[in-house]
């Protein structure tokens, strides 16, 4: 018998090739028209196998959002190095993120008129946003205690789900809600806790 960790390695390939596969029945259908059955064709697997690696259907898409929020946050923080002032780090991690989704079918097609209900209720999964909060908030303000930032983290998730289903009329006027809005709001001063004397 060999060691465990080329079961293990085998798993996570065979996880990551189903994954790879939602994403591309995502794109092609979008996310509410895509079964288990359509995703284990394009995998060219059986069902049985697929539901060996996910439960059902839901586990499949957060499975899918946590590996892609992850990488995204991964590619922003490339994107940021040399970056020292905070203003523009936290202006380019968000306009990063979403051009990188809109950029991508499987992604972008979360966001659609008749798949944007699924976004938001994933987005709003403890789990998943509580995973993408801390990968993107570490990255933005390095200075602020770990609460704080997974909390503006949690913030900023639902900001870009906002954008991304509610897009502004144009690019410039997207820039100047980040500007004006988001920036300021990631970055401002954590609140005194109530009941401290100065």
């Amino acid at each position: 018998m060999g060691p465990d960790w080329i079961a293990e390695d085998r798993a996570a390939l065979a996880t990551s090739r189903l994954l790879d596969a939602a994403g591309a029945v995502f794109a092609e259908h979008g996310v509410q028209a895509t079964t288990m059955a359509k995703v284990a064709a394009a995998a060219g697997c059986s069902r049985a196998t697929l539901y060996n690696h996910f439960a059902d259907r839901r586990a499949l898409e957060l499975a899918f959002v946590h590996r892609e929020a992850l990488r995204i946050s991964a590619e922003a923080t490339e994107a940021l190095s040399g970056l020292a002032d905070p203003e523009q780090r936290a202006t380019t991690a968000f306009e990063f993120i979403l051009d990188r989704v809109r950029s991508d079918p499987s992604l972008l097609a979360w966001f659609s008129a008749s798949d944007v209900g699924v976004a938001t209720a994933i987005s709003s999964d403890s789990e998943v946003l509580g995973a993408m909060a801390s990968a993107f908030a570490g990255r933005l303000a390095k200075e602020l205690p770990e609460a704080d930032a997974v909390r503006r983290g949690r913030w900023l998730v639902r900001m870009i789900v906002s954008l991304l289903a509610m897009p502004e009329p144009d690019s410039m006027e997207e820039r100047r809600v980040i500007a004006d809005f988001v920036v300021p709001a990631l970055l401002a001063a954590p609140p005194i806790p109530t009941g401290v004397a100065d």
